[in-house]
């Protein structure tokens, strides 16, 4: 079990959190759960986790501002970001991988494709 890859989720949405939290234990991976932006970026600096799934709208800090921080960090700048979103707007899409993030995907997501697409970031599938 030590060997699990740790996905760190920020969303302020407890319902996605708590649904995407059990899919991807059920998988095997071992998940971290963060609510804000500023809570995430905690989270990083404490557990770097592999991945981080992260939401673009939340309140106070969004999702392209937690992306730039962690893009332009040293300690953190290697781990993959994979933005899930409902914002299924082209210019989000563009800014956010031309900012570092590795993916794009958008809510409601189809599970298949996004545990594929998480398999391929992590080398596990």
């Amino acid at each position: 079990m030590k060997n699990r890859k740790k996905i760190l989720l920020i969303d302020d949405s407890s319902v996605n959190n708590l649904l995407l939290q059990n899919i991807l234990e059920d998988e095997g991976y071992q998940v971290q759960v963060a609510f804000s932006g500023r809570e995430g970026l905690e989270k990083i600096n404490r557990e770097t986790p592999h991945l981080v799934l992260l939401d673009l709208m939340m309140p106070r800090m969004d999702g392209h501002e937690v992306l730039r921080i962690i893009k332009s960090d040293p300690e953190a700048n290697h781990i993959p970001v994979i933005i899930l979103t409902a914002k299924n707007d082209s210019k989000d899409e563009a800014l956010a991988l031309e900012m570092g993030a590795v993916d794009y995907l958008t809510k409601p997501i189809d599970i298949e494709n996004t545990l594929e697409r998480i398999r391929k970031v992590l080398g596990t599938g």
